[in-house]
């Protein structure tokens, strides 16, 4: 089963990509091109170029090896204080995610492994050991294109240039009423920027260079 979160607590994933038809109609694939489907469940929904050149760098992003740090700017003044930054490795079907919370002296880490065809979850509090669920008690968690994807169907999107964290990228701005407000894509489909109601990640650090040891637990599962 897939757990939905708040866009401050997903990123990249392995689920499904999206494709373009040749009516300019969005629908989704699995990896592998099987089981499509539209991406409302009704009969398909009519992209702008916009619209379509954002489903375009989606579907790079399904393929982009990379690990990207990211910063997390919280809406809510209660959270002041409060620190929050997101890890995240891709490659090829692997996929890692790791956010850390620094809540005044207490740190907490929660990291996703999604290692076809399992899932993996892993939590840390302060200095204790890491501990590992198995399998049957992980839940796979949705990724932003899956949620961007909902998006599209809203009305019309913007799409400009800007540079975050000195790497040029496109942003696109949804219209007000969604969970979403903007997202920004590097040129190979990579996360830059999730915008909500409630939170901000932005990139600060990427590399290209994923190594095994980014997708081995941290501890035992069990």
């Amino acid at each position: 089963m897939t757990a939905r979160r708040p866009l401050a607590l997903v990123v990249a994933g392995l689920v499904a990509g999206v494709a373009l038809t040749g009516t300019g109609v969005v629908v989704l694939r699995d990896r592998d091109g099987a089981r499509p489907a539209t991406a409302t469940g009704k009969a398909g929904v009519a992209l702008s170029a916009e619209g379509r050149e954002l489903v375009g760098l989606l579907e790079k992003g399904l393929e982009a090896t990379y690990h990207a740090r990211y910063q997390s700017v919280l809406a809510d003044p209660r959270a002041e204080g409060t620190r929050m930054t997101m890890d995240v490795w891709r490659r090829g079907a692997l996929t890692r995610q790791e956010v850390a919370v620094q809540a005044q002296t207490t740190r907490t880490r929660t990291a996703t492994f999604q290692l076809p065809p399992q899932t993996f979850q892993c939590s840390q509090v302060g200095d204790n050991p890491w501990s590992c669920k198995p399998p049957s008690d992980a839940k796979a968690i949705t990724p932003p294109e899956a949620e961007i994807r909902e998006e599209l169907g809203r009305g019309a999107i913007k799409a400009r240039d800007e540079s975050i964290a000195g790497v040029p990228v496109r942003c696109f701005t949804f219209p007000a009423g969604g969970d979403l407000s903007e997202t920004c894509l590097m040129k190979d489909g990579a996360l830059a920027r999730m915008t909500t109601a409630s939170s901000r990640f932005d990139l600060v650090a990427f590399s290209s260079a994923v190594t095994d040891d980014a997708f081995v637990l941290p501890a035992a599962a069990g």
